[in-house]
């Protein structure tokens, strides 16, 4: 949690920007696999051009709140903004404001194994997405659209092996977290969700997805990281806030690692 080697990084000065909230959650309540990871009354905004990183040890409520901002878990209460529109919580309302959520799960939620790199590239995608459906919900299914889409993801994004008949299961780890930002991103969303984007990767995986989260930031996207490693968020979040048994707390800028760590274990008020 509080410690891995990584490899210098540039994060450069954050870009200037004209979203002042790309992403708003008001009073945001839902409920929680434990009494831990409940959450209570979240009131967070992220800017375009903008990292907000949020740092916890798991069962604090990461969960909880990225599968609100993904549509699966239903908030008890609050309100979520997209570039200062209220968006039901739901999948389809979600993806259709321009947020995309690159999930903490990826075998479990993210990706399915079993299935092909183009299936698995049109996972996410409805009936009403003119690229790969056609005639609404009662049209077909255009798979040699999403198999040309994998071919360029491939190439630009370095996914190996390039073959959008391969399944998932016969790519390393890094590869498919590569087919799972490229589909994240393809688009290029307002707001990316990205949870624990680098866990299990080699260094070279890690400082790839970490590049493609500036190159967001830099294009003016809002990029919400939600990380259990200290270390990642403090390399790429412009600003940092702590989740803590559900509730945010703030982290003062410029804080060291023991005082982050003092209010993650709920020390810092003691």
């Amino acid at each position: 949690m509080l410690g891995r080697d990584s490899p210098p990084l540039e994060r450069g000065a954050r870009p200037r920007s004209t979203v002042a909230s790309a992403l708003a959650i008001r009073d945001l309540s839902a409920p929680g696999l434990t009494r831990a990871s409940r959450l209570h009354r979240i009131d967070l905004e992220v800017s375009g051009s903008e990292i907000l990183g949020i740092v916890g040890i798991d069962g604090n409520g990461q969960r909880e709140l990225e599968e609100v901002l993904a549509g699966v878990r239903r908030p008890t209460r609050g309100e979520i903004r997209v570039h200062g529109r209220p968006v039901a919580p739901e999948v389809r309302a979600l993806r259709a404001a321009g947020l995309a959520h690159l999930s903490g799960d990826r075998d479990g939620a993210g990706l399915i194994p079993a299935f092909t790199l183009a299936e698995n590239w049109i996972l996410k995608g409805s009936y009403d997405d003119r690229r790969y459906f056609g005639r609404g919900w009662l049209g077909w299914l255009d798979l040699a659209a999403a198999r040309r889409a994998v071919r360029a993801a491939a190439e630009r994004f370095g996914i190996d092996p390039a073959d959008p008949d391969a399944t998932v299961a016969s790519l390393s780890g890094g590869n498919a977290q590569k087919l799972a930002v490229a589909r994240e991103l393809d688009g290029c969303p307002r707001v990316l969700v990205a949870v624990n984007p680098t866990r299990g990767l080699d260094v070279g995986s890690a400082r790839f997805v970490h590049e493609e989260l500036l190159a967001r930031r830099a294009a003016g996207g809002a990029v919400l990281l939600i990380s259990t490693d200290l270390d990642e968020v403090l390399m790429l979040a412009d600003r940092v806030v702590a989740l803590v048994r559900g509730s945010l707390v703030p982290v003062p800028p410029g804080s060291d690692r023991a005082t982050i760590g003092a209010i993650l274990l709920g020390e810092a008020a003691r």
